[in-house]
């Protein structure tokens, strides 16, 4: 999971200072590259960590965040394209996705998205 938000992150900023449009599409492609990764290691953490009674509840949550947020940071992303030009909005995009790749390597229920879950059964707890 490291990885992918380090990759993701790597890619929109490296995007904010392309020059040519070869140069973009390959930030583009690595940023789509890592996408699928971290949501592939968060959803088998959540399928093997939370009970299967609550899972469709649980996921349903994430999603609903995921979601909720979207239109927040379009106008987050709005108010500093207007105020310091698209490229730095990029930048920014991509140095807080570093900042949560920095924050999930100190922070250790973070950490544990990328080692194996406990081998407690799925469906107790």
């Amino acid at each position: 999971m490291v990885t992918s938000l380090l990759g993701m992150g790597l890619a929109i900023s490296l995007l904010s200072i392309t020059q040519t449009l070869p140069q973009a599409l390959v930030a583009v492609a690595a940023f789509g590259a890592a996408v699928p990764l971290i949501n592939l290691v968060a959803t088998t953490y959540y399928q093997r960590t939370v009970p299967v009674r609550l899972l469709g509840r649980v996921i349903g949550v994430r999603q609903f965040i995921d979601y909720v947020t979207i239109p927040a940071g379009i106008v987050f992303g709005i108010f500093v394209d207007s105020m310091y030009g698209s490229a730095i909005g990029i930048l920014l995009s991509g140095l807080t996705i570093l900042a949560c790749c920095v924050a999930s390597v100190f922070a250790s229920p973070l950490g544990l998205l990328d080692s194996e879950p406990s081998a407690q059964p799925q469906g107790t707890a």
